[in-house]
Formats: structure tokens, C-alpha cells, sequence
């Protein structure tokens, strides 16, 4: 009883948040609509500012098909306390609900789309498939729904469509890369002066988008320089933010008969501004998805550099480096630290029987209880072949024995190789050598050591520690 009770109310406030978010993205986007609306000038159900459709774009994505109630009520508020008969304002809602739908579809099923835009394709996919093939939809659909109520003439059709599509790409280039990315939860990058860099350019950003578009001398393209050093330095989310504000400065001089773009009739002149704005956002767009995959690829290079790939430990050489850093601090200020050296037993026979795959899989499974037991600070790297070192930094003598001890019993206790039918169990052998103030600071001679301590203890029976000097 309980537990249907406990279903119950979790059905409950599902269903509240749904509703909820229904009326959320039908009140936003009557409000979009009807302020890109007081836009329209040729005919009062066509504008060429209509940010209502990268709100639907984002809010069916975000949170599913289910949300077309909210889109086609918000729709049809907008239109029937605008304009027109009730049949051609139920063709423009059902146009208006069909282009977040079908655009949503393209981008989920045919362009594998992530809404961070991190990845060049990613903006390629909102630009063609939502920007360009879905608004063909709506513009259609709504155009067709006009003339067959005799709202405009057959004449005036390609030119009604013509403003219509455009205006629906501007808010699918505009209005729905912020919404996605921000739902994506992107994370900064933290660096010094970071937030004062972001007042900087963000006065810059406004300023500079104020110069362009307050004059009628082709300036507008200062604006470009400044979006692409905001996606450098602040990638996506701050193309979004940033190219917002430059839409909205944009869009506001235009319609007050001022910038660069004024000219011919204000659908026009709202048009090219417009489009100046979405070219401008998706170059930003762009240049933060480079910048992305350029970093992913070196970290990725970086990754593969300093890890061994088979078993995602250290390489040699890093962990050479990490041995060479601890033992320098040890000589300058002091204090204790140990080396193991851990070579598996009986390895080549392992290779022998089972082959080499299997034999990778004995290395990766010994490097992974390794690090189940080590400490944050310690650090683990493969030497190469069957050999495996441990450093431990600050450990004392009896630190290391401890952990090395318990290192022998881990591997002896969980790790087998099977195949073929049979297993085989894995033991390894493991030598202690110690670097200090009074024992050796000198990272060769400790990896020496080490080493010695560890055919030490193969030479005397394997599966066992041995500590150097001892």
C-alpha cells in the first residue's frame, strides 16, 4: 500500500511538472510571438523577427515531443488576438508545431545532434536541418493558410514565404543555441581575472554592436571580430549570451530607422539585419566548436602520450618525470618516500599459454587493483613489459612495507587469468627502494634500488617483498 501510495504521488508530481512546464513554454512563447509580431509590417500574421521558433526548437528538444500542446496553444493565442479568420490561424499553429517537431526529429535521429555545440557538425546540423529544412515547413504551411483565406494576394506569396522562412531561421540561429547550451550545463573554464575579462567584453560586446548599428556607414562588420574573440575566450556560452545582446541591439536600431541596413521597406531592412546577425552568430558558433575539438585533440594526444594503452597507467617517460619532481622536492625541504618496483610472475608462461590478449588483460587487471589500493597522491606507471613501479610519496619504511605487503596479498587474492579451460593464478614480485634526506636523492639510483630489491625477491622464491639493503 505504501509503495502504490509512493508511486502514486510520484505519477502526481510528474504530472504537475508537466503541466507546469506546458504553461512555462506557452506563456514565453505567446510573449515571443507577440513581440516579434509588433514587428510585422507588409501583413500582420508575417514578420521577419520571429524568436518563437528557436524557443520551440529548445523546449521540445529539452524536454521531448509532448510539449507541442504548449507550442500550438502559444501559436494560436499569438495569431487569433492578432489577425485572420480561425481556420488560416489553426494552419499557421499547426505550421508553427510541425517545424519544432520535424526539426527536433532531424537533428535526434539524422544528425546525431548534441545541443552543446561543442562540435563543428553540431552547428552545421542546427543550421541546415533546423535553421534551413524545418522553417520550410511553417513558412509553407502558414503562406498557404493565408492566401486561401484571401489575406494576401497570389502575387504577394514568394515574397510573403521569402520573409516568413527567414524569420523563423533568424530564431532557430539566434534564440535556440542559448537555450540548448545552457540546458547542456556547459562549464567554464576557471582562470585568473576571468570574470573581470567577461565585464570587459561583455561592455565591449554592447559598445561596439551600439557603434555598428547607430550609424549608416557600413560598420557592422566590427561587430564579427568582437563575437569571435567572445567564442575564443568564453566558447559557447558566451557566443550565446554575446550574440543575443548583438541581435537585440541589432533588431531595436533597425526598427527605429537607424544602422547600416536601413533602406527599402522595414520587413527588408529587419531582414538584413537579422541575417547579418545570424551569419555573424554562427561564425561565433563555429570558432568555439574548433577551439573544443582543437583542446579535445590535444588532450587527447596529451592523454595517449603520457599513458600507457593497454593498461592506462603512467608511460615510462611520465612517470619518470613524477619519480624526478618528488625526489627534487625530498632533496629541497625534506622528508621521506618510496619506490615499488612489481613484475609479474611467471608472465611469459601466462603469454605462452593463453596469448598475448589474454596476457594484456593479466597486465590491465594487476594495474587496475594497484590502484584500487594507492592513494590519491601516489602515482603508478608501467616500465615496460611485465614491470610495473609505484611511487609513494612521504611514505616512511614501514609505510611502504605495509602497503607493499597488502599490494601482494590484493593481486594474490583477485587475480587470475583463465582460458582454454583452466586458470592460472598471479603473484608478483615486488622491490622497496626509499629516497630521503640520509638514503638517496637521486631518482636513477632509486629506480636502481628498487629494481635490485625486486630480482631479490624473484631469486628467492617470487610472490613476495623485498626491501633494498635488507
Amino acid at each position: 500500500m505504501t509503495s502504490s501510495a509512493h508511486r502514486w504521488r510520484l505519477a502526481a508530481t510528474a504530472r504537475a511538472g508537466y503541466c507546469v512546464r506546458l504553461a512555462v513554454v506557452c506563456g514565453l512563447y505567446f510573449g515571443a510571438a507577440k513581440a516579434g509580431l509588433a514587428l510585422a509590417f507588409a501583413n500582420q500574421s508575417v514578420t521577419s523577427i520571429w524568436p518563437p521558433t528557436g524557443l520551440a526548437l529548445a523546449a521540445v528538444f529539452i524536454w521531448g515531443y509532448r510539449m507541442w500542446p504548449a507550442i500550438a496553444l502559444g501559436a494560436f493565442l499569438a495569431n487569433i488576438t492578432t489577425a485572420g479568420p480561425l481556420g488560416s490561424v489553426l494552419g499557421i499553429a499547426t505550421g508553427n508545431t510541425l517545424e519544432a517537431l520535424v526539426g527536433v526529429f532531424l537533428l535526434r535521429q539524422v544528425a546525431d545532434f548534441r545541443p552543446s555545440l561543442e562540435r563543428v557538425r553540431d552547428v552545421a546540423a542546427l543550421v541546415v536541418y533546423a535553421g534551413m529544412a524545418s522553417t520550410a515547413i511553417a513558412a509553407t504551411i502558414g503562406v498557404t493558410s493565408l492566401w486561401s483565406a484571401g489575406l494576401i494576394g497570389h502575387g504577394e506569396a514568394l515574397t510573403t514565404w521569402r520573409v516568413w522562412w527567414l524569420g523563423d531561421l533568424g530564431g532557430d540561429l539566434v534564440v535556440a543555441p542559448a537555450l540548448l547550451i545552457f540546458a547542456s550545463r556547459p562549464r567554464l573554464e576557471r582562470r585568473p581575472w576571468m570574470w573581470l575579462e567577461a565585464a570587459g567584453l561583455a561592455v565591449l560586446v554592447v559598445v561596439g554592436t551600439l557603434v555598428a548599428f547607430s550609424t549608416t556607414v557600413s560598420a557592422a562588420f566590427i561587430v564579427i571580430p568582437i563575437l569571435l574573440y567572445v567564442a575564443l575566450r568564453f566558447r559557447q556560452a558566451g557566443t550565446a549570451i554575446a550574440g543575443l545582446v548583438v541581435a537585440a541591439i541589432a533588431v531595436w536600431t533597425t526598427a527605429h530607422g537607424k544602422g547600416p541596413f536601413v533602406g527599402g521597406s522595414s520587413d527588408a531592412e529587419l531582414l538584413r539585419a537579422q541575417l547579418f546577425v545570424g551569419v555573424a552568430m554562427v561564425s561565433g558558433l563555429v570558432t568555439s566548436a574548433l577551439a573544443t575539438e582543437r583542446r579535445r585533440v590535444e588532450e587527447r594526444l596529451r592523454l595517449l602520450a603520457d599513458h600507457d594503452p593497454v593498461t592506462g597507467v603512467f608511460t615510462r617517460r611520465r612517470f619518470t618525470e613524477e619519480l624526478e619532481r618528488w625526489v627534487a622536492q625530498s632533496r629541497r625541504y625534506g622528508g621521506p618516500g618510496a619506490l615499488l618496483v612489481v613484475d609479474l610472475d611467471r608472465f611469459k608462461a601466462i603469454n605462452d599459454a593463453f596469448g598475448h590478449e589474454i596476457g594484456d588483460r593479466a597486465l590491465a587487471r594487476v594495474a587496475g587493483l594497484m590502484r584500487e589500493r594507492l592513494r590519491s597522491t601516489d602515482a603508478v606507471g608501467r616500465l615496460g613489459g611485465d614491470e610495473f613501479a609505484v611511487l609513494l610519496p612521504r611514505a616512511d619504511r614501514e609505510q611502504a612495507a605495509m602497503l607493499a605487503a597488502e599490494l601482494l596479498e590484493k593481486v594474490r587474492a583477485e587475480a587470475t587469468v583463465a582460458g582454454q579451460g583452466r586458470s592460472i593464478p598471479i603473484t608478483v614480485s615486488i622491490g622497496i627502494g626509499h629516497f630521503g634526506p640520509g638514503v638517496c636523492l637521486d631518482s636513477l639510483q632509486v629506480m636502481r634500488n628498487a629494481d635490485l630489491a625486486m630480482y631479490r625477491a624473484k631469486d628467492v622464491g617470487r610472490d613476495r617483498v623485498t626491501a633494498y639493503g635488507f
